[in-house]
């Protein structure tokens, strides 16, 4: 008789019946998955990895006056902003707090990018006029467009009754 161990199920096989780990959350192709569809987790993973990138070139580029605000802009949109919207299209923000953590800590990147002291106090509208890149909120809405219009060119492969 197989006993069932804390953290693991049985799965009868060919070959016989293993035991395989239940574990709350893990790492699937870059991304931090959690069983429940808790994403505040791999929301602050990718924070630091969007931070840490922006660190690595910070005073070369990104904080150069010597290159156009617009070559930033475009830089930064490529090197960092790619890094921390990978896989937000799925991120599922369950509560106004996870969002407003998302919005601050997209702006402080923004603010970074402008070089912005601490006790500067200028409003998101204008740090987003000046840098001319979209709000977080807008982030979010175009990964998820972006990922709509990816299953919208699969229909002929994906078979949409499933969805339905």
């Amino acid at each position: 008789m197989l006993f069932r161990s804390a953290g693991h199920i049985p799965v009868v096989s060919e070959a016989g019946t293993h035991f395989v780990s239940v574990v709350g959350q893990y790492q699937h192709l870059g991304g931090l998955l959690h069983h429940g569809g808790d994403h505040r987790q791999e929301m602050k993973r990718r924070i630091a990895i969007a931070h840490t990138a922006f660190n690595t070139h910070r005073k070369v580029i990104y904080q150069n006056t010597a290159i156009a605000i617009s070559k930033r802009v475009q830089l930064f949109n490529t090197l960092i902003l790619s890094k921390l919207i990978y896989g937000c299209e799925s991120w599922v923000l369950q509560d106004m707090k996870s969002k407003e953590f998302l919005h601050s800590a997209v702006m402080r990147l923004y603010r970074r990018l402008l070089s912005c002291k601490p006790d500067d106090k200028h409003s998101d509208d204008w740090i987003l006029k000046t840098l001319q890149l979209p709000s977080p909120t807008e982030l979010l809405r175009q990964a998820r467009l972006r990922y709509l219009g990816t299953l919208h060119a699969c229909s002929d492969v994906v078979s949409w009754d499933l969805l339905n």
